[in-house]
């Protein structure tokens, strides 16, 4: 299992997202437009665990969120056990 991070400057508020790689919305880092750019944001990954994501996440100092459709904060859960 990968995470990838989503970073977006554009958002109000500055957001990122950590996101499982395989994902609707991340699609292994491509997401859901058809021709990829870097004006809003960019993707970080894949990275090998959550601890991994979430200390990549912060580093951007963005404020930091978890997909709600795909979840990967019970990932942490399942590394745990």
């Amino acid at each position: 299992m990968k995470f990838i991070i989503c970073e977006n400057w554009i958002v109000v508020g500055y957001k990122v997202w950590i996101h499982l790689s395989e994902c609707g919305f991340c699609k292994d880092g491509k997401g859901i437009h058809p021709v990829s750019s870097t004006r809003n944001g960019r993707w970080h990954g894949p990275l090998s665990t959550y601890n991994e994501a979430f200390d990549e996440a912060i580093s951007t100092s963005g404020h930091v969120s978890q997909c709600r459709f795909c979840n990967p904060h019970v990932n942490l859960i399942i590394e745990l056990m």
